[in-house]
């Protein structure tokens, strides 16, 4: 059966991917590629391959995969014209949306398009993505990997989507083993500098390049691919070590002002630099130094624009500031880089009810109570939601419910109280007031209970 199904299963409603890979010899690799790109792909894409003269049999797979998978598309050359001018030319004809520039010695895993696609749909000002891998240059490799053999790498793969799916790194530079490109960013700055040849440093140049564009570059820690490395340089007796020192060369007459040091992080990296700025931010807003600490969270975006902490550190600066439609925005987006931020979730049910929308309050409280359960505020303000909506019972039960998981929960006893004080059941609201005083907190408030239950 023509593509054993994969045609049916790929999403077509996502944002199309061109795929784009060469070839020079190699066949093994080409394979393995292909077996996991095809089994762990389910979203809308396309395959581009450039084959920069292979004499090994691997045009001939490459067209029986084209003549059985419509979504293949194979590009030949008589030589080989190298990285760039390779992947350029598979640029060049593709439609995708976004560009994944992958080499053909990389598996990849489930989930991994749509973890690298989901920071270029939440903010268009990203450039470039990233991934971790066994073998990358830079911060982007995880060392002392626990498989042996590359075809069991999946089971680590997803032990890392499990603990990072959600978390984007800012970077300066990114591998281009695995790069995936925004079309915007190709459409700003064009493709690979072919000056560089059969390969090395190209990468290096197309990140200065998008950066001084204005785009931003990240790694999504949540996807692991496993990188055989250097391949094609094997398979083909190429020197290594005489392209990487005459690409070097070519890439230091092209930047003369960059310091490579800077570009690879190896003096301070964009995080810990980050990781400063979230402080004084914090800090800031603690001494209700609003206006101060928002432009610490800004500076963070700036290199960082998926950092949850920034987004919504400067939403609780707006809210203070007194902008509630760019709070609910910056919570918005803090939602779309993790769904299971329940802070969020409860600072929008709260903007939410202040606005009349108590439906959509309602959700959002439910939400931020299902993950993160020990959120006491969240739950205060669920019950609050569902009483307003006439939902009394259930109101009541989710308030019994923090009395049963935190009985000494001040705010609680007190609504418990003023509940039945509403209804007249004023020795019921004696004991829940009286419970209140005795914890000893908000003496004031617990004052004016006892004194309007006691009529």
């Amino acid at each position: 059966m023509k593509g054993d199904g994969i045609e049916m299963r790929r999403e077509k409603f996502s944002p199309l991917v061109s795929v784009i890979t060469l070839t020079f010899n190699g066949l093994e690799y080409t394979r393995k590629f292909f077996h996991y790109l095809l089994k762990n792909t389910q979203e809308n894409f396309e395959v581009i391959v450039v084959d920069n003269g292979s004499t090994d049999g691997t045009k001939k797979y490459l067209h029986e995969l084209k003549s059985r998978y419509s979504f293949i598309k194979v590009l030949g050359n008589s030589e080989n014209l190298g990285f760039a001018k390779g992947n350029n030319q598979g640029m060049a004809v593709a439609r995708g949306r976004y560009f994944m520039v992958i080499n053909n010695d990389v598996l990849v895993p489930k989930g991994w398009m749509e973890r690298m696609v989901k920071p270029f749909e939440i903010d268009d000002s990203i450039g470039l993505v990233g991934c971790l891998s066994n073998n990358a240059s830079g911060f982007q490799t995880l060392k002392d990997v626990p498989y042996n053999d590359p075809d069991d790498f999946e089971e680590y793969a997803e032990k890392v989507a499990d603990s990072w799916g959600n978390r984007y790194t800012p970077r300066r530079r990114i591998a281009g083993f695995a790069m995936m490109i925004n079309r915007r960013l190709y459409e700003a700055i064009g493709g690979f500098d072919e000056d560089f040849g059969i390969g090395n440093f190209e990468e290096d140049d197309y990140c200065v390049r998008a950066f001084r564009a204005g785009f931003k570059i990240v790694v999504a820690e949540g996807v692991f691919m496993h990188h055989f490395g250097r391949a094609t340089f094997r398979a083909n007796n190429i020197g290594y070590k005489d392209t990487l020192r005459r690409n070097k060369s070519v890439f230091q007459k092209k930047w003369p002002d960059v310091d490579y040091g800077w570009l690879m992080e190896l003096d301070r990296r964009l995080v810990d630099i980050n990781r400063e700025l979230l402080s004084h931010g914090v800090e800031a807003f603690q001494h209700s130094e609003f206006k101060g600490a928002k432009e610490y969270f800004e500076q963070v975006l700036e290199t960082d624009p998926l950092n949850e902490e920034a987004l919504f550190g400067l939403a609780l600066c707006y809210r203070n500031l007194g902008d509630d439609l760019m709070t609910l925005k910056l919570l918005k987006k803090c939602l779309d880089v993790n769904p299971d931020n329940a802070y969020a979730c409860n600072q929008s049910g709260i903007i939410s009810v202040e606005m009349g929308d108590l439906e959509s309050a309602k959700v959002l409280f439910s939400t931020a109570v299902m993950k993160a359960p020990d959120l006491v505020d969240a739950q205060r303000n669920y019950a609050d939601v569902l009483i307003e909506l006439g939902e009394y019972e259930d109101g009541v039960r989710a308030l019994v419910k923090i009395l049963e998981n935190h009985p000494d929960d001040v705010p609680t006893l007190l609504r418990m109280a003023q509940l039945y004080a509403e209804v007249g059941k004023y020795a019921e609201a004696k004991k829940f007031a009286e419970r209140a005083l005795n914890v000893k907190l908000e003496k004031e408030k617990v004052g004016e209970v006892v004194t309007e239950s006691g009529k």
